[in-house]
């Protein structure tokens, strides 16, 4: 798709998920979790980045080496329940699938009847390509392992798609434990599909099969297996985008161990090599396994670089823009002609020469990728999850970090980030605050340039629960005092009240 839904709104239930015992969220344009260490951030930021994968198409830009997504309708001997429904459907009112554009497509096409049975019981089926999709995420084997332990309990994740001004609902019901995965879809009946979504599905249909081709099927009433497939492929991109929305775009992960990756990549990749004629001989079960968060991460990485950003792509520019305002220098790669991965480099303002990231600065190293992910892979509607993004940073580059991000989400990339950073909260608090300023008072702060409305942002705290074995997951909203009342006050107080003891007891002592 071309961009991403209007007003489009997706909330996400959890329940005994990993260490999470309950959490009820709604994605936002930037999506902050906040908490201490083993709460569950990365394990929901992880499940986000999942089903991103699993309903994700070949929806973003065509450089983008994208997933194809799971096949909701099925492939090979599943598609054959469709097959004469499909014949029906192309003869009646899905001709404005392909025909679309003119008077034929307004107020767009509504599936019912049998059709729609149809596409229930086959999207039905797909519960455990979920539940597989979201372990190799996580990097676990078994789907019971994603239910939070010692309760007996399954892992539920209930997703829904919100309409506004709308009763229609589409919601997503995945559970997961020791007897396997099981998925239930609530599609609405008909279930709507708008003139817009059909317009923007089918703009490149039309181009490749020529508009010839299909008013022969018009006129004539031949439908080859050919053109049935192409009208199923386009029924599958209507549905994902209609009941998964803006998990349709590409989601890029970029893991909090991101520049140990970046720094060990030539000799990860290397090892690869040496050991590729010796695989027949060295068969063993020790291999040690990456979570797909790495491998996705690692795999972009090295291959970020098959085509270059466009002069034009404003995300190039938010890059130059980080690279300015915070890192001092520019970030690039030289590819090798012999083994042909990228070498990443850094170099300074004003240096002839650059150096390995190896030897840069540990800010320089945790940034690279943000700027790399923004230069050549991030585009309007696309997500962008960035863990603890304050690593390495000093507290002012953290203000500055929180800003240039929030240049990013109004330029319509979606940004998820993980922290425990109070400084990256009282950023994000002035950044919301601002957008409430008056046109002619926001350039005395030079912040009209990265203000974000409230309804644009949305902070979760992640809470330990002792008595509950795990953490429980709510929203917090600024407060009186403009701020997010995330508890790092108390982290100073107690800190303040130690001071002052030891300052008393010094006094005692002399």
């Amino acid at each position: 798709m071309s961009h991403a839904p209007a007003q489009d709104r997706i909330e996400l239930e959890v329940k005994d998920f990993g260490p999470i015992v309950e959490a009820r969220i709604d994605l936002r344009p930037l999506t902050v979790f906040i908490g201490p260490s083993n709460t569950g951030k990365s394990w929901l930021a992880t499940l986000i980045y999942a089903l991103h994968r699993s309903f994700g198409g070949d929806a973003g830009p065509e450089h983008w080496r994208a997933s194809p997504g799971l096949p909701i309708l099925g492939t090979g001997e599943a598609w054959a329940p469709l097959q004469e429904e499909i014949k029906t459907f192309v003869q009646s009112a899905g001709l404005k699938l392909f025909l679309g554009g003119g008077s034929g497509s307004e107020g767009g096409i509504d599936l019912t009847g049998s059709l729609l049975d149809t596409i229930r019981a086959l999207f039905g089926t797909r519960g455990t390509l979920f539940g597989q999709e979201i372990g190799r995420c996580l990097g676990l084997d078994d789907a019971g392992a994603m239910s939070r332990r010692g309760t007996g309990a399954d892992a539920r994740i209930v997703l829904k798609r919100c309409f506004p001004g709308d009763p229609m609902l589409c919601e997503k019901k995945l559970t997961f434990g020791v007897g396997g995965s099981d998925f239930e879809n609530v599609v609405p009946d008909p279930l709507r599909i708008s003139s817009d979504e059909l317009n923007d599905v089918t703009e490149d249909f039309l181009k490749r099969m020529g508009r010839g081709v299909l008013e022969a099927v018009v006129n004539e009433g031949e439908q080859s297996d050919f053109f049935n497939r192409s009208v199923i492929a386009i029924l599958e991109k209507l549905i994902r985008n209609h009941v998964a929305g803006s998990l349709t775009f590409p989601a890029h992960y970029l893991p909090a161990d991101r520049t140990g990756v970046l720094h060990a990549h030539h000799a990860l990749v290397g090892g690869i090599i040496r050991n590729t004629p010796m695989a027949g001989r060295n068969q063993s079960s020790a291999t040690p396994v990456l979570t797909g968060v790495l491998a996705d991460f690692l795999q972009q990485v090295i291959e970020i670089d098959r085509v270059g950003p466009q002069d034009d792509d404003p995300m190039s520019e938010l890059a130059s823009q980080i690279e300015e305002a915070i890192l001092g220098g520019s970030v690039y790669f030289r590819r090798s002609d012999l083994l042909g991965y990228p070498d990443f480099m850094y170099r300074p303002k004003g240096w002839d020469e650059g150096l390995r990231l190896t030897n840069a600065s540990s800010m320089v190293s945790g940034l690279a990728p943000v700027v790399l992910y923004l230069r050549h892979l991030a585009a309007p509607g696309s997500l962008l999850i960035i863990e603890e993004p304050e690593s390495g940073l000093h507290p002012a580059m953290q203000v500055e970090l929180v800003r240039r991000l929030a240049t990013v989400v109004r330029a319509g990339v979606r940004v998820i980030v993980t922290t425990h950073s109070e400084w990256v909260l009282e950023a994000l608090a002035n950044v919301v605050r601002s957008s409430k300023l008056p046109e002619t008072c926001r350039n005395n702060i030079a912040s009209e340039e990265f203000a974000l409305r409230p309804e644009q942002v949305g902070a979760w705290l992640f809470q330990s629960k002792d008595r509950l074995e795990g953490s429980v997951v709510t929203e917090i909203n600024l407060d009186d005092s403009g701020l997010y009342p995330s508890g790092f006050d108390d982290v100073a107080t107690a800190l303040h009240n130690e001071w002052a003891d030891i300052s008393s007891l010094l006094g005692e002592a002399e």
